[in-house]
């Protein structure tokens, strides 16, 4: 049986790096080669989570506002 996203229902197109559900391209974000679930995203360190902003492609930007600081964009996650 072919795995689906969890969200969406779609064929997935990769399993996300940090808790292992299947993703579809709607709610996958790849930084540095490793794909990402929305909501582990959120939670991932500072660190990491910067080198990840800076590399979403056009389909993750419509998902985050430039112009919100770091610490607005914190903000906003807690409640996803």
């Amino acid at each position: 049986m072919e795995q689906v996203c969890t969200k969406h229902g779609l064929a997935k197109t990769g399993l996300c790096e940090w808790c292992g559900k299947p993703v579809c391209d709607e709610c996958v974000t790849e930084s540095m080669g490793k794909k990402y679930c929305f909501t582990c995203l959120a939670r991932l360190p500072l660190d990491k989570l910067g080198t990840i902003n800076e590399s979403i492609g056009s389909r993750g930007e419509k998902n985050i506002d430039p112009t919100m600081s770091h610490e607005e964009v914190q903000e906003k996650r807690k409640y996803v």
